[in-house]
């Protein structure tokens, strides 16, 4: 959690109440007083800043805050009651801190701005203070996907703050109204970090699940992105799992006290100013007891970096696999959108078949699972990701999960049938009464790899 440790309880989907900033007032976009706010730097720097400033400094940040952010006096009022709400009392005043932030940015989509603010209440068990946190974004697509005959806007978003907040999703669905979104630095990390891996085609993974769909994930990869992507991917992949696996075993070592910490992993490995520090701990690993980066876990960081920025034309492919698994997460997140609007007046979801154990959060994410693993290029990927989930802290989705590889015929540990697609859609028939197709619509083909202002 960065500068935000202790806190132990997300409060995220506590319904937002309506917001006034004073009595019967509207908010009307001002557009020739926002054009003076510099939106990058408040989305950016300003806000991030405040919310990690403690003590005097917070003060001291919110005010720059106010000043930049205030030329607009709609989003300085929004601002000004954020900050008093958040330092009186964030739990007592969570509903209305998070209708504050719904309003921020309903003001600046209305404004046709691309940036947009998130945020949760972390309660401190441990005695300390209660902390708003908020991440800020920047949308890279604003689309729209379709399930069957309704259309549900569909954002990816670009972190924009550089804290060290991190979701624990790759995207989700406040309300049907108000569709879908998709968290472009999470699933360029998934897509760059546990598919890509798999792709090498001469080598077994150790997890069961991930050696029974490492087959099927090269066949839908090249299915999907075609041959020449494909090939390129498959050719680095070994490399790209080097590097992981040799960053995994820096950070073993906080075990025995190494802070030693490499936070990112581009998509092309390490520069040159990189691998230097990376050669420098390493030279004194030999002194160390528990060294920070041993000879041989540099060297191949250093080795596999220059495969990856010798294969021509790497980035374009990491790009397209990128936005494939954006767009099976996009199909998940859209059904859970065309559900949202199906639930009857007392929230009720109706799944004949499902197990009686099985609660609603659990139906409604195994429609969603049905629709994604349905889809005809990312229904492997998706059943993939629904498998690795992890049963200790998610038993119930993971049960649910196990339910529906029954369901089609295999299990998680056996990998994908052959006919996934169809045995699918045969399942959302019995399960769900329906057979919805889920379409992207004007999606992109490829989203950055390169960090924001880099190549």
């Amino acid at each position: 959690m960065g500068g935000l440790g202790g806190a132990a309880i997300w409060w995220r989907n506590l319904p937002a109440r309506p917001v006034q900033l004073a009595p019967g007032e509207l908010l009307v976009v001002d557009r020739e007083a926002l054009a003076k706010v510099d939106l990058e730097h408040v989305h950016a720097e300003l806000i991030p800043s405040w919310v990690v400033a403690r003590g005097g400094m917070r003060d001291t940040h919110f005010t720059q805050l106010r000043r930049e952010a205030g030329r607009d006096r709609n989003l300085g009022a929004i601002l000004q009651r954020m900050h008093q709400l958040a330092d009186t009392d964030p739990v007592l005043n969570a509903s209305e801190l998070l209708g504050l932030i719904s309003t921020w940015n309903a003001y600046l989509d209305k404004a046709d701005q691309p940036w947009r603010m998130e945020g949760e209440i972390l309660v401190n068990r441990t005695g300390g203070t209660d902390l708003l946190a908020l991440r800020t974004y920047k949308v890279i697509h604003d689309g729209h996907t379709q399930v069957g005959d309704r259309r549900y806007r569909t954002l990816v978003q670009r972190r924009a703050d550089g804290t060290s907040l991190v979701e624990p999703y790759l995207g989700h669905m406040r309300s049907w109204e108000r569709g879908v979104i998709l968290l472009h630095d999470r699933i360029k990390e998934y897509a760059l970090d546990e598919i890509w891996p798999l792709l090498d085609p001469d080598t077994t993974p150790d997890d069961p699940i991930a050696a029974a769909f490492a087959g099927p994930l090269r066949a839908a990869v090249r299915e999907g992105l075609g041959a020449q992507t494909a090939e390129r991917l498959e050719a680095t992949a070994a490399a790209r799992g080097t590097m992981i696996d040799a960053i995994t075993s820096v950070h073993a070592r906080h075990q025995c006290g190494s802070q030693f910490l490499i936070s990112r992993l581009p998509w092309s490995g390490f520069q040159a100013a990189d691998v230097t520090r990376l050669e420098i701990h390493a030279a004194a690993a030999r002194h160390q007891a528990c060294p920070d980066v041993r000879p041989e876990e540099a060297r191949a960081l250093v080795n596999a970096s220059r495969v990856l920025q010798a294969t021509p034309d790497l980035q374009d492919a990491a790009e397209r696999l990128t936005a494939w698994v954006a767009g099976a997460v996009a199909i998940h997140e859209a059904r859970h959108a065309a559900d949202d609007a199906r639930l009857d007046a007392d929230g009720v979801f109706a799944c004949s078949g499902c197990p009686a154990d099985l609660g609603r959060v659990e139906a409604l994410e195994a429609s969603a699972y049905l629709a994604s693993f349905a889809a005809p290029h990312q229904g492997v990927m998706s059943m993939f990701q629904a498998c690795a989930l992890d049963p200790d802290r998610l038993p119930d989705r993971a049960a649910a999960v196990a339910f529906l590889a029954e369901r089609v015929g295999t299990t998680c540990e056996q990998g994908p049938p052959d006919d996934l697609v169809e045995r699918a859609r045969g399942v959302e028939i019995e399960l769900f009464g329906r057979l919805t197709p889920v379409d992207l619509l004007d999606f992109p083909v490829s989203l950055p790899v390169a960090d924001a202002g880099a190549r």
